[in-house]
């Protein structure tokens, strides 16, 4: 049986927040940091395949628009959002019947390109890479 590779990650916290309650601050912090890590294992899909041309989101954190910006705005990638909340039923369905999935039921979402949200992302990467390194 081949090694399984375990990597606990780094210890969950909050950096550089100025108001420890701010929970609204706290809520975007936790949705930027999913985003980033989407971005994280798309570009490192992108060393082994050709990078996507459209993104399908689906599934119940689809549901926040903020997510759903800000994983297009990082990825600058056409991205869209499945306008259902059965994603896996539709998909398998498309693929049992060879047919793509209904435009109707694609809606694009509009990611906004910001500075300080990609250098949020290389600061996160670094702690990510650091804590790898460690």
């Amino acid at each position: 049986m081949a090694p399984v590779l375990v990597f606990a990650g780094p210890e969950p916290c909050f950096k550089e927040q100025r108001d420890g309650h701010d929970t609204d601050a706290r809520l975007l912090a936790v949705l930027e940091s999913i985003a980033f890590l989407i971005r994280a294992c798309v570009e490192a899909m992108n060393d082994s395949v050709e990078p996507p041309a459209r993104l399908v989101l689906s599934g119940g954190l689809s549901r926040s628009d903020t997510l759903c910006e800000l994983i297009a705005g990082l990825l600058d990638i056409d991205t869209c959002r499945l306008d259902t909340a059965e994603g896996t039923a539709l998909g398998l369905w498309c693929r049992l019947h060879e047919r793509a999935l209904p435009r109707r039921q694609l809606k694009p979402v509009a990611g906004q390109h910001s500075s300080d949200l990609a250098q949020r992302y290389r600061r996160w990467l670094a702690l990510i890479e650091a804590q790898i390194e460690a």
